[in-house]
């Protein structure tokens, strides 16, 4: 179903030298790995944590067995520091990155999308016909189903001044869990529990080969390329960006980690007595709920930025965890008699000056590296948002509202702020002084160094960003294999 194993580590295997290296397997580095390798290139992707060897289970309980062991994460190998705000940060540390975690939303970014981005002066590098032909060709790749929108909540959404839409989604061949990167048939090689500690750069301003460790060993080692992608998360693709020697030789190197954004992203739950009934949509066939406006008439919207929000269900209450059914005051017997929706508004949070990433100067990891430091901040625009957010959360709850209903709040993004959707650390676009890498992904200033995961997007978008992430992954893989082409990779 999928082939993972590829180079023993340390080995180049029948390569002297490999055409693209790619640092990180989550979503964007194996789409990347994979378009290459279509195209005959020798490419081999440096996976920092575990994979798996044999196919994900479709079974939703199996498979949350199964990659149970692959969210672990070693906070000494992996350490980091923030500040400004108590937030903490999400990570993936295995083949499939995040995707494991996901819910397979697909949301397809739009013209607002980047008509906000103009007006905080990080400009999308691509246009909305462009972006929307990329887009097209990732859900063809993920396969992307457009879900049947309940009724009701379309009724409710035109009562509140809202717009509804379908869930577009990404699942698996059996439709009974998301698709993840893992269920493709691969062609390129991976080396698991790889970390990239250094790009090594030539005389002549060009990338020479990766230097990793090998965990299970405890090895330093080298790969010899003509190119790199880094797809190791904004974080760590800015922490190898501003490694001393690399850093030294970047065109933009002020601007690498400078424009950290995120999501600002609530959770409220609407718990109702009685059984979900038969024609309800389950909980797989979500709609996600757009605003041009806030729902709350008083409010006319005063920051710069939007929000989406999700609604799931009905579904059955016993479907939740116990924490979560010790919130809504339902134990394990009572829940089997109850339903929920889950209402979870998604506000983008725009660029801060005070919104960065840095590397500790003294602090080191395990291995020896700089810990990275994230600097965080809240806008004018972020208590605003919260507040267009939460009211609208809030109507929608009101509408779906039955007798004996209870309202559950499981998350305050403002006082529990999680760092989960992290972008924008080393953005593209066509002006040199806004972002250090070019339309297509190119790092300016060392050629055949490339971005290609979150650090790329000028902006985290209203929406889950995995369309447009991957959109943007696609523009870079296409670059590559044009210059391959030109035989000037």
């Amino acid at each position: 179903m999928f082939f993972l194993q590829g180079a023993p580590a340390g080995r180049k295997a029948r390569h002297e030298q490999w055409d693209v290296v790619v640092v990180g397997g989550g979503p964007s580095g194996l789409l990347v790995s994979e378009q290459l390798a279509a195209a005959h290139l020798s490419c081999l992707v440096l996976e920092a944590g575990p994979s798996r060897s044999r196919p994900l289970p479709g079974d939703p309980e199996r498979f949350a067995r199964a990659i149970k062991p692959l969210l672990e994460v070693d906070d000494l190998t992996w350490r980091y520091r923030v500040t400004g705000l108590p937030a903490q940060w999400r990570r993936v540390r295995a083949a499939g990155g995040r995707s494991l975690l996901w819910r397979g939303l697909c949301a397809r970014p739009e013209a607002r999308n980047l008509r906000d981005a103009d007006q905080m002066g990080v400009p999308w590098p691509i246009g909305l016909d462009e972006l929307g032909r990329l887009v097209r060709r990732v859900e063809r790749i993920l396969g992307v189903r457009v879900e049947r929108l309940d009724r009701h909540l379309d009724e409710i959404a035109g009562r509140l001044g809202l717009e509804a839409q379908a869930r577009r989604a990404a699942v698996s061949g059996d439709a009974r869990r998301p698709l993840v990167p893992l269920d493709w048939e691969r062609r390129a090689s991976l080396i698991s529990n790889a970390v990239a500690t250094r790009v090594v750069v030539d005389r002549k301003g060009g990338v020479a080969a990766v230097e990793y460790v090998d965990l299970e060993k405890g090895e330093q080692r080298r790969l010899d390329t003509r190119a790199v992608v880094l797809c190791a998360s904004p974080i760590e693709t800015t922490r190898l960006l501003l490694e001393d020697r690399l850093r030294a030789r970047l065109e933009c190197p002020d601007l690498v980690g400078s424009g950290l954004v995120d999501h600002l992203v609530g959770s409220l739950l609407l718990v109702s007595p009685g059984p979900p009934p038969e024609s309800a949509v389950p909980i797989e066939r979500a709609a996600v709920v757009q605003r041009g406006a806030s729902a709350q008439a008083a409010h006319r919207r005063d920051h710069r930025v939007g929000f989406t929000v999700e609604v799931r269900g009905p579904a059955p209450c016993a479907e939740l965890g116990p924490e979560v059914l010790a919130r809504a005051g339902l134990d394990r017997r009572e829940a089997a008699r109850w339903t929920y929706h889950a209402i979870e508004p998604v506000g983008d949070v725009p660029p801060h000056p005070a919104r960065r990433v840095a590397l500790d100067p003294e602090q080191r990891d395990a291995l020896g590296r700089p810990i990275p430091v994230l600097h965080l901040a809240w806008g004018e625009d972020e208590p605003r948002l919260l507040r267009d957010m939460s009211e609208t959360a809030a109507s929608i709850a009101e509408a779906l509202w039955t007798p004996g209903s209870r309202v559950v709040t499981l998350c305050d993004p403002m006082s529990q702020p999680l760092v989960s959707h992290e972008a924008g650390t080393c953005r593209v676009g066509r002006d040199p002084r806004l972002a250090p890498a070019d339309s297509s992904g190119a790092v300016r200033g060392v050629r055949g160094l490339y971005v290609a995961d979150a650090s790329a997007m000028p902006t985290a978008l209203d929406r889950p960003p995995t369309l447009a992430l991957l959109a943007l992954a696609l523009h870079t893989a296409d670059r590559i294999r044009h210059r391959a082409r030109a035989g000037d990779l």
